[in-house]
Formats: C-alpha cells, sequence, structure tokens
C-alpha cells in the first residue's frame, strides 16, 4: 500500500468503509453454528487499481486482503 498514490488508497479505504458500515450489526449477537455462512471474496476497482477483500457476514467482519495494480485494457 506504500506505493499507491494517496488519492487511490483514501478512495479505496472510503469504499471499504461504507461497505463495512452497511454489514454492522445493529446488536452484536453470535449467529447459530447452523446459519453461519460462508466468507465471500469479494473486489473494487478504484483507478488503475483493485482491492481484494473478504466480508465474514456470520462476524459482520469486512478484512482487505490485497490491493493490486490493475493491468490496461486490451492488454494480454
Amino acid at each position: 500500500m506504500a506505493h499507491l498514490p494517496l488519492e487511490t488508497y483514501q478512495r479505496i479505504r472510503e469504499e471499504l468503509d461504507a461497505i463495512a458500515a452497511r454489514i454492522r450489526p445493529e446488536t452484536p449477537a453470535p449467529l447459530p453454528q447452523r446459519y453461519v455462512r460462508p466468507i465471500e471474496t469479494r473486489s473494487l476497482q478504484v483507478d488503475n487499481h483493485i482491492a481484494l477483500y473478504e466480508v465474514d457476514p456470520s462476524r459482520k467482519r469486512l478484512t482487505l486482503r490485497e490491493i493490486a495494480r490493475r493491468s490496461p485494457q486490451g492488454s494480454a
């Protein structure tokens, strides 16, 4: 992340903060084991970067896993 332009980092952070705010529980309560959903891997694109993150719906947790530079369109 140290190599990201500051503006790109801030935009990724804002996007992830907004996503995290939507998954927060209103009242924290553990779910019974039979209702636990698997962790989902998702991504978002900001400028020429892709941020990979995981969402754990049962714990209401978002974890940033990687930010990668996206190759230009049309390149192999």
